[in-house]
């Protein structure tokens, strides 16, 4: 498909596809984002807009964010073991989201803050208390999370 044809698909005009391309310009507000999916007929995360009837979503959000702040209370109190104990779960229900395409700004946001959260834990923790990671993932991500959760 050409830029005229893409273009005229979308109710765009030729130059700004051709912008969008290059980079010169990006879809960054959400009503773009959705009348490009239903246009092309493509699911709306894959522009990274979340469908606001996914109740799996919403509830992920709450869940999530209850839990690092739970994990965080018990790292303070001194059940750091706890803490990492509840955050793993959730970092690999978040990863796998993520792995299925779904790399939402929030998702993206909570799993910083969780892998955060299972930094300051390890530290807290004795060796023989620091369980092996759900996943085959190297522990490089920290130094990543850190930067998502202050920007």
């Amino acid at each position: 498909m050409n830029q005229t044809a893409l273009g005229e698909l979308l109710g765009y005009d030729k130059t700004y596809i051709s912008a969008l391309e290059l980079g010169k310009r990006a879809l960054d507000d959400v009503g773009s984002c959705r009348r490009v999916c239903d246009a092309l007929r493509l699911p709306p995360h894959v522009l990274g807009v979340t469908d606001p009837a996914d109740t799996d979503y919403r509830a992920m959000l709450q869940f999530g964010g209850s839990t690092v702040r739970l994990a965080e209370i018990a790292r303070q109190s001194g059940h750091a073991s706890e803490a990492v104990s509840e955050l793993w779960p959730l970092v690999a229900r978040l990863e796998a989201r993520i792995d299925d395409g779904h790399a939402e700004r929030d998702v993206l946001h909570l799993l910083a803050r969780a892998r955060v959260g299972l930094g300051v834990a390890s530290t807290s923790c004795q060796r023989n208390a620091w369980p092996p990671p759900p996943t085959g993932r190297p522990r490089v991500w920290r130094s990543l999370s850190t930067s998502v959760v202050r920007g």
